[in-house]
């Protein structure tokens, strides 16, 4: 709709000056570079503006890298004011990218919703941030852009490979039967290639390095066949079909000899090398000790430098490596205390690294045999996990199901980066001199720098806000440490170190002390100094919650909730699992019966307690005898507890059912209580909120949301946490596609118009016609 008020000539400029530049002369482009700056320098936030009120900011991506390209060949140019448009305008291509979706609907968030929240060390940022006017991200903000992402594969990819030399390029495969060739320095996808079977492996020629209209890719699919495509034509030049039968035909590695002219190709079970010109395979002196399997017994093979094969063998605690052209052992790499289960070969056959059961890593000499590095990679032993070496053998990145990825200097053995990804195992690559690093994370591939951090480092575990949202505690992800900055102030108050992982945090209601659980112990630490105030031992607690007054501290057991005091970390009481008034059936599940959630209202002398049969209690905080059952069988059409009782005593029912209570938060005067809980019988699953008056244990109202998790729930245990934010009187939970708001008394009148019962207030939607 502003298209219009926008000019013609103003429109074509915005859209195609990138064009316009790229297509001028070296020397035309030399004289250009100061308006090129000055435009960069004051007006680039209003182009992204002018183009998203087009709806054409999606071309900023493409525009960027054309006016980018020429800047190269401006070599008597300023090359500082060069430097600073090339960052500058790739920061553009990043911020329309992460920000498409205020821009697209409003273009004018730009300066409130986009520009506060990117990258603060950006040139972008740095130039058009402007204090006192836009918002201000005091904690958390972002140290760099993160990873650029590859999107393009419909389906999860299988392997990736980076080029050679200078790391400019990429190749993926993926199970949507594609092979894709990327661009690493923008991003772009420079070609696809379509094949008949899902694409296993993947390899890069040394030629393709240069320019990307030269050499070649070679992919393995799951019907055992092998496909060389040249860049330049684009067509496949070369199909190799590799022996083999039902799932032992699967090329499962790929890799190049030297000068681009041999191929070996990995299987379940053996390798083969192949001579590219003639499609022929060269023919190998048999090992009958060796067994070949690239993935069953975790060997590899590759090229040295005079094109002869080797190959890795795990033999337990050892490493063999053996010369195929000579059926030899060239040497035998020993060190490692337990089992070794991964090792991998370098590029040039001069370094080998292996991990063992006990995440032991090594990086071996290959011609002496000598352990050139060694450290605990402190992985999650017996799990699956990918290695990659650098070409300059100076980096080593490995990627586990329990721990993500991580990147090590070899010759400091520090860790340079840990990244969580969405996906706990893929393929990963560095490039030759190991400053970046792809991994498949899914359907996408993700390219990180492997020695800065960016926002994949700062990612947190845990985090927690405090009540009065002054006070924020948190811990960077797969971390020890826990950082408590003040929101009003924009400082960091102190930062805990933990001797193991982080597992849970919370902040009392006066933002005095902060609680953190590490392993099997809760200690409570100063938010000011940082200083510890004490610790409760030998507590393997599902989950913990502060009273309203920051007196005591309920821990929540499987089989016991308990109140200790904070003042003198004494245990003052503890309520068993299983009470004898709610011993329904000798035939109950024991786990149905363990708490899942507990929380103390301390003025009202109250503590709501929740459990695996969907039933919540309230007791009496100074004796824990029971002085309240709140029922959800009230509830018949969703909550029939005497079926599922009755249920559990049968022996004939295959599905006895199963509940729990997920969450449980107290209104702020301590009257009402909100219970989430989700029940599952016969395949029918039905997730509930109910709230009830606490002086007479009644439900006054629930909310159902059917079979679907609200949105807001985060999945813990047999339930998950609804977003019940309590502020004085107000209870409002917005979960799901469903508000529920809970309306004070002296506000009622006000709210005739909608459709109410009593106290309470059903929204269906957010919508004008709500």
């Amino acid at each position: 709709k502003y298209a219009s008020e926008i000019s013609p000539t103003v429109t074509y400029a915005a859209r195609f000056w990138g064009n316009h530049f790229n297509l001028t002369s070296d020397s035309e482009a030399v004289e250009f570079i100061d308006a090129i700056y000055f435009f960069c320098k004051t007006k680039l936030a209003n182009w992204v503006e002018t183009l998203s009120l087009l709806n054409k900011s999606g071309q900023i991506p493409s525009i960027a890298p054309l006016a980018t390209a020429k800047l190269s060949a401006a070599v008597t140019a300023d090359q500082k004011k060069i430097q600073f448009i090339k960052t500058i305008l790739d920061d553009s291509s990043r911020l329309v990218s992460r920000f498409s979706t205020p821009l697209t609907y409003n273009p004018l968030q730009l300066y409130q919703s986009a520009i506060p929240w990117l990258p603060q060390s950006t040139e972008f940022y740095a130039t058009y941030y402007k204090t006192g006017i836009m918002p201000r991200v005091s904690i958390h903000a972002l140290h760099g852009w993160g990873p650029l992402v590859l999107e393009g594969h419909g389906e999860n990819l299988s392997d990736i490979k980076i080029s050679a030399d200078d790391g400019n390029f990429a190749v993926s495969g993926s199970f949507d039967a594609a092979m894709k060739l990327w661009d690493l320095g923008t991003g772009e996808c420079i070609a696809s290639f379509e094949h008949d079977d899902c694409v296993n492996s993947v390899a890069i020629s040394k030629s393709a390095v240069k320019t990307a209209a030269a050499g070649f890719l070679v992919a393995g699919t799951t019907n055992g066949r092998v496909f060389v495509w040249s860049l330049a034509t684009g067509k496949c030049t070369r199909t190799i079909v590799v022996t083999g039968h039902d799932d032992a035909a699967d090329v499962n590695s790929l890799r190049l000899s030297g000068d681009d002219s041999m191929l070996v190709v990995g299987q379940t079970g053996k390798f083969s090398a192949w001579l590219l010109s003639t499609e022929k395979q060269i023919i190998l002196k048999e090992d009958e000790d060796f067994e070949s399997g690239s993935f069953l017994v975790g060997c590899d093979a590759a090229f040295t430098a005079n094109n002869t094969l080797v190959l890795l063998k795990i033999a337990g605690n050892d490493l063999s490596v053996v010369d195929i052209a000579g059926v030899k052992k060239r040497v035998l790499l020993t060190g490692h205390a337990t089992e070794i289960s991964r090792a991998i070969l370098s590029a040039d056959c001069q370094f080998a690294v292996s991990i063992d059961v006990t995440s032991v890593l090594n990086v071996w000499a290959v011609e002496t045999g000598q352990c050139v590095a060694s450290w605990e990679s402190k992985i999650e032993p017996y799990v699956l996990f990918n290695l990659a070496i650098s070409g300059d053998n100076k980096t080593v990145a490995l990627r586990s199901s329990e721990n993500g990825l991580k990147i090590w200097s070899v010759e400091t053995l520090q860790c340079l980066r840990s990244i969580r990804l969405a996906d706990d195992f893929g393929a990963i690559a560095l490039s030759g001199d190991g400053n970046s690093t792809v991994a498949v994370d899914e359907a996408t591939v993700k390219v990180f720098n492997s020695k800065e951090a960016d926002e994949a480092d700062y990612l947190c575990d845990y985090d927690y806000l405090s009540s009065d949202g002054t006070v924020v505690a948190f811990s960077p992800a797969r971390s020890k440490t826990v950082q408590v900055w003040s929101v009003v102030e924009h400082r960091q108050l102190c930062s805990i170190q933990h001797l193991e992982w982080i597992r849970r945090i919370k902040i009392s209601a006066d933002n005095s002390f902060v609680v953190v659980q590490d392993g099997k112990s809760l200690t409570l630490w100063s938010s000011e100094t940082g200083i510890s105030r004490g610790s409760i031992s030998n507590v393997d607690a599902d989950d913990f919650e502060i009273s309203d007054d920051g007196l005591f501290v309920v821990v929540v057991m499987k089989e016991s909730v308990q109140v200790w005091s904070i003042e003198t970390l004494i245990l003052r009481s503890q309520i068993s699992a299983v009470p004898p008034e709610l011993n329904v059936s000798k035939k109950m599940t024991h786990h149905a019966s363990r708490f899942t959630k507990a929380l103390l209202f301390h003025k009202n002398q109250k503590l709501i307690t929740g459990n695996g049969q969907g039933l919540v209690h309230v007791w009496s905080a100074e004796s824990s005898n029971n002085c309240l059952l709140l029922k959800l069988d009230d509830l018949k059409e969703l909550w029939d507890l005497k079926l599922f009782a009755q249920s559990a005593q049968n022996d004939d029912k295959e599905d006895p059912g199963f509940t729990s209570i997920g969450d449980i938060r107290f209104s702020g005067d301590g009257k009402f209580a909100t219970a989430y809980s989700v029940f599952r019988y016969n395949n029918v699953t039905e997730h509930v909120e109910c709230t009830w008056n606490l002086e007479n244990g009644k439900c006054v109202e629930k909310v159902s949301y059917g079979d679907r998790e609200p949105e807001s729930l985060n999945k813990y245990g047999g339930g998950g946490e609804s977003n019940l934010m309590v502020d004085g009187e107000w209870v409002i939970n917005t979960g799901g596609n469903k508000k529920l708001c809970w309306v004070p008394a002296e506000k009622r009148g006000e709210m005739s118009k909608w459709k109410s019962r009593g106290n309470i207030v059903l929204f269906s939607g957010w919508n004008s016609s709500a």
